[in-house]
């Protein structure tokens, strides 16, 4: 329900149908009233206002109202309803993907090509997917490459969120929730006119706690581990401050602050071999092996701690019949992580990280007035150039930087005790021999590690990643749009790009001797200073034909690019593991939006072929000595495609009742990729002279073929005094994906749909609505991923299960 300065709407919807409801008698005639019509939406994607029936991209939007109606509070329950988008959000993990393209790890230097932006500043941190949902006007999604508006490193597309800003009308909310797993949120906002004319202000604030619903089994080797895990504790606040007549200009200022706690990543162990339950049951007798009940043992500390301080301006000003905008930006990520690494009971593997990573940011943009013809060129040796055309040219800078504290990995001598029951059928064939055979090591250095393993399970071995890394990136970007006649039309867009990026590694052992762990399992000390330097220039061609004001069918055609880098995580100083290659994206898609029924239906379809060379895929890299979290490189697959259709739907079915669905088909292959990793237990399954398994023809991981939504929402009068009751309910479907990297046939998540549903009242009149609703009522069990940290043994996380909750709403 959405009242906030739209009550005289709402009024006039509860007359209607309560004329309706009670018919008048055949004296009394009134005129026949409109029926409602469905609200002009407007987007940003081309870095001025526009509806979003005449933008040439595959896009859908997720306003304020959808948000309202259904309590979305976070980035990835958002983007369900957004087709062919998804995020993964796994506590520790953060996994966002656009038609498949995406990133598979928590690699800090890896900046993933769906990116996200807000209120106009793209960032490339994973860190920032998890921002507060709150006091949010719109959510945007662009789909395929966005290089020409947004820069590099969206080949895949791009999340934009856009935050509320102050008015000259005073208003505020207030929006509480309470619920299962102990869910306590806040979410509260006010604004209006401090000095009439002169300045304006809007302050919003957040709290919103989750206890988590993984459930810690650990006993004797519960220690620093969290009791719960996927619980998360956020708290936000917003001030943006508005000068809308600054000497003939405008000013917009904002402030913002974000503290995000998430407690554990909620890993569970399943497919636990014999031998390895023995040797996990030493260290805890509680240690739970059920597959997707909820719980885990852990006995480390688990832990992602995000602080996030943004302050941004906007200024406008109108010269003549041009618009000038100037962006800048600053904003500093402090963040925190824990992982239990080896997900169990035994203190066998952790890792620590901490960094800070400043954005700073800066883009001036000049937007013309409609000319005739092409820029003001009527014709040429007679030749008509048009109706009018119009034009956007910019600058932008953004300095990035990563300055860590340094990822701090403990390998405690209970690792080898796993590494052999993991290796072995029989716990009982630990033998030097046999260790010296798999690692590598002498047989005296092997009798010393298992007498480590058998008299000090506590002896632990340290090893410091120190990384840290610069970026600037500097562009220039342009675009026209030509009405050729009435109906036809074109847009072109272009940017050239120079970034350029230096890094410094220092690993070394950060444990005093003797060091016996770290040398055997190929952890080596080592230090490098690489730089680099990439010159891009993407293109965008769109045709555009608008037969009428309620249908447009666009052809585009769009090249990106995401640039080359540095791996933060690397246990080698090899160069093929420490850097990586660009990547490059040509999408070809055909976009067709309508406005049917008189209004009442908005039904936009695209069709896209989204080609990647030289894709950036993250891959782990196994060994014969059983340890690959953390070793991990960044592979360039040859070639890559997605390719489908995206389609969302807005009907008003009746004055009362709206209905919301979405569809996504995606068919994505790997069109050459040899260099894939394997399940560790399941090494070179194709069979050739490359310990690597090769995933041509494959589909990519955490990616259904096929994904569809549907809601429907009913506003029902009960009284000519306002009240209302809202009944409605819908589902999220998604087929059959893999849920492991490496593309193993005994890892996927089978087809599986959700259902949730909302049942509220409220009144219209005074601004407030009192919900029940509940998510994933059938209780699906549903994979976010998978992988193997030891041989004998795999881990997944899973989404929520049922939850229930109530949302008190008003609006003022």
């Amino acid at each position: 329900m959405r009242y906030n300065n739209k009550k005289h709407t709402a009024a006039a919807l509860l007359m209607s149908l309560a004329l309706s409801a009670h018919a008048q008698s055949p004296a009394q005639h009134e005129p026949p009233r409109s029926h409602k019509i469905l609200e002009t939406v407007l987007v940003v994607a081309q870095k001025k206002e526009q509806s979003i029936q005449d933008v040439p991209i595959s896009i859908s939007v997720i306003g304020e109202e959808f948000i309202e109606n259904w309590s979305i509070t976070d980035l990835n329950t958002a983007v369900m309803y957004t087709p062919n988008v998804k995020i993964a959000d796994a506590g520790y993990f953060i996994l966002p993907r656009i038609r498949g393209f995406g990133t598979d790890q928590n690699n800090k230097a890896f900046e993933p090509p769906s990116g996200v932006a807000i209120d106009g500043i793209p960032y490339t941190r994973l860190e920032y997917f998890t921002s507060a949902l709150f006091d949010i006007d719109r959510m945007e999604v662009y789909r395929g490459p966005q290089g020409t508006a947004f820069g590099k490193n969206t080949t895949a597309g791009l999340i934009h969120l856009i935050t509320k800003s102050p008015t000259s009308e005073f208003s505020g909310r207030l929006d509480v929730q309470s619920g299962d797993f102990d869910r306590r949120r806040v979410e509260a906002a006010i604004g209006g006119p401090l000095i009439d004319d002169v300045l304006n202000f809007r302050v919003a604030v957040l709290k919103d706690e989750r206890s988590g619903f993984v459930d810690n089994t650990a006993g004797v080797s519960l220690e620093t581990a969290p009791r719960y895990g996927r619980g998360s504790d956020k708290n936000a606040m917003r001030i943006k401050l508005e000068l809308p007549n600054l000497l003939g200009s405008s000013l917009l200022l904002s402030a913002e602050k974000i503290d995000l706690d998430v407690t554990g990543a909620g890993l569970e162990l399943f497919n636990v071999s014999d031998s390895m339950k023995q040797a996990l049951l030493r260290y805890d007798p509680a240690t739970d092996f059920v597959r997707a009940n909820y719980r885990n043992t852990i006995n480390e500390a688990d832990y992602r701690y995000i602080n996030i301080e943004t302050y941004n301006a906007e200024w406008k000003y109108e010269l003549g019949a041009w618009q000038l905008t100037g962006i800048a930006g600053y904003s500093l990520l402090d963040g925190a992580a824990a992982l239990d690494t080896d997900v169990g009971p035994a203190p066998a593997i952790a890792a620590e990280d901490s960094d800070t990573s400043p954005t700073h940011t800066a883009e001036f943009r000049i937007e013309s007035p409609e000319f005739n013809g092409l820029l003001g060129l009527d014709n040429v040796f007679g030749l008509p150039l048009g109706q009018q055309s119009s034009g956007l040219f910019g600058l932008y800078y953004q300095k990035r930087e990563i300055n860590g504290d340094g990822i701090v990995y403990r390998f405690g001598s209970s690792y080898l005790d796993l590494f052999m029951a993991g290796n072995f059928d029989n716990p009982n064939s630990r033998t030097p021999e046999a260790l010296a055979q798999l690692t590598g090591a002498s047989v005296p250095a092997a009798t010393t590690l298992l007498e480590l393993s058998s008299t000090d399970s506590r002896y632990s071995e340290e090893v410091t990643q120190d990384f840290d890394q610069l970026a600037e990136a500097e562009a220039a970007f342009a675009q026209v749009q030509w009405q050729l006649t009435d109906s036809w039309g074109l847009e072109y867009g272009i940017r050239y790009s120079d970034e350029s990026k230096s890094a410094s590694f220092n690993q070394f052992y950060s444990s005093p001797p003797p060091r016996v762990i770290l040398p055997v399992f190929g952890v080596d000390e080592y230090q490098q200073q690489l730089s680099r330097s990439e010159i891009n220039i993407a293109h965008r061609l769109a045709l555009n034909f608008e037969p009428s004001d309620d249908i447009g069918i666009f052809l585009h055609v769009a090249r990106g690019f995401r640039s080359g880098g540095y791996n933060a995580f690397s246990f080698r100083g090899e160069l093929d593991e420490l850097q990586y290659e660009p990547e490059s994206a040509t999408d070809l898609g055909l976009d067709i939006k309508t406005t049917l029924l008189d209004g009442r239906m908005r039904l936009n379809v695209s069709l896209f072929k989204l080609d990647v060379d030289d894709f950036q895929v993250l891959v782990g890299v196994a060994n014969e000595r059983g340890f690959g979290v953390g070793s991990n490189k960044v592979e360039n697959a040859a070639r890559a495609r997605s390719q489908g259709i995206e389609g969302d739907l807005t009907w008003l079915v009746t004055d009362w009742f709206t209905l919301f669905a979405t569809l996504g088909v995606n068919d994505t292959k790997y069109l050459s990729f040899t260099n894939n990793s394997c399940f560790p237990d399941n090494q070179n399954t194709d069979g050739d002279d490359d310990p690597r398994c090769d995933a041509t023809g494959k589909p990519f991981p955490l990616t259904p073929e096929y994904t569809g939504t549907m809601l429907g929402m009913a506003t029902i009068p009960l009284s000519a005094s306002g009240l209302v009751m809202q009944v409605g309910g819908g589902f999220d479907y998604q087929s059959e994906q893999y849920t492991s990297t490496s593309l193993d046939e005994r890892y996927k998540q089978d087809s599986v749909t959700r259902w949730r549903a909302s049942l509220g009242i409220g009144n219209i009149f005074q601004g407030w609505s009192l919900r029940l609703q509940g998510e994933n009522l059938t209780n699906e069990r549903v994979t976010v991923r998978q992988g193997q940290i030891l041989k004998g043994s795999a881990v997944e996380g899973i989404d929520a299960p049922r939850t229930l909750y109530a949302t008190f709403h008003y609006d003022f």
